[in-house]
């Protein structure tokens, strides 16, 4: 039995009417008859007389919507005791996300949801390269990180939750050749490194160049600029998810693979409940369906 059901039923036991108490519920007559057909049969019994001229409540009715009430009167108010205690929680979590991501495909969310339900929780946001964040969520400048699995894998000192699978995929330049068919195209490139990361992120390209059946060529970055020149230039390919705010840009072809690659909650384990403990659950259950959808298809966890 769901909240919805016992809303248009007891909406409908009040009007005594199917079409009254869908303009109160501002939806349509099937819809309420369709929740209230579906509730009769979860619970084996008729709750209202269709065949006689006017409408009335069956005995079964009765004795359920009396029922109904005291305990939706009790689940109310537990629900709004609940909100009054979760508004009270206080503090600020301080975040980490990867430098190259766009926050615009997952962060004004989760501050769109605090504000609402923890407004008197206060959220940061830094970026950081993949190496760099381990390292000051280590020294506490961070409370929370949100980056790469793979990044992860053997830090046996950090803990972790799963988030969304991304798309993976390579930024490059189309040269005239006409658009990257296969990963087998980039073989006559180089893939660009960033000097954050760039041990774990050369493994997961070679691994993933080496089942296509050739060996990766790999250049150095100097810099970001230096990066999108490289790459604007047809020199080389990076390696990206969906989030990279360069793949928002339209400045480069993008190629994706058919695996995704999994981005964990990262954080260093403590007892008590407090605003980073709030924060990393929260934001689990937030993003729970779509984090449970996005690993339907094959992920990437590279060699850590």
């Amino acid at each position: 039995m769901t909240e919805t059901q016992i809303k248009y039923f007891l909406t409908v036991a009040e009007e005594q009417s199917f079409s009254r108490a869908a303009q109160k519920l501002y939806v349509s007559q099937p819809a309420v008859s369709k929740i209230i057909s579906q509730l009769e049969n979860e619970l084996g019994f008729m709750l209202f007389d269709r065949t006689r001229k006017h409408f009335k409540l069956t005995d079964e009715c009765e004795m359920f919507r009396d029922f109904v009430l005291r305990c939706y009167e009790d689940y109310q108010q537990t629900m709004e005791n609940i909100r009054i205690h979760r508004s009270g929680f206080s503090g600020c979590v301080r975040i980490g996300i990867v430098d190259s991501w766009s926050t615009t495909q997952f962060y004004d969310e989760i501050v769109t949801y605090f504000a609402a339900v923890h407004p008197n929780i206060e959220l940061r946001v830094e970026a950081y390269g993949v190496d760099a964040m381990l390292e000051a969520l280590r020294r506490g400048e961070i409370d929370v990180g949100i980056t790469f699995g793979f990044i992860v894998s053997n830090q046996k000192d950090i803990a972790s939750k799963p988030f969304v699978a991304l798309e993976a995929g390579f930024l490059y330049a189309e040269n005239g050749e006409g658009p990257k068919r296969t990963l087998k195209d980039f073989q006559d490139m180089s893939f660009i490194l960033k000097v954050e990361g760039t041990e774990r992120v050369r493994k997961l390209i070679t691994e993933l160049c080496r089942s296509e059946g050739f060996e990766p060529k790999f250049h150095n970055s100097k810099g970001a600029g230096y990066e999108i020149t490289e790459v604007r230039h047809g020199n080389c390919a990076l390696f990206c998810c969906e989030w990279h705010f360069w793949k928002e840009s339209g400045l480069f072809q993008y190629f994706p693979m058919d695996y995704r690659l999994p981005t964990k909650l990262i954080y260093i384990q403590e007892r008590e409940i407090n605003a980073k403990s709030i924060f990393v659950n929260e934001v689990e259950m937030l993003f729970a369906d779509r984090i449970e959808q996005s690993m339907q298809r094959p992920v990437l966890h590279g060699s850590a």
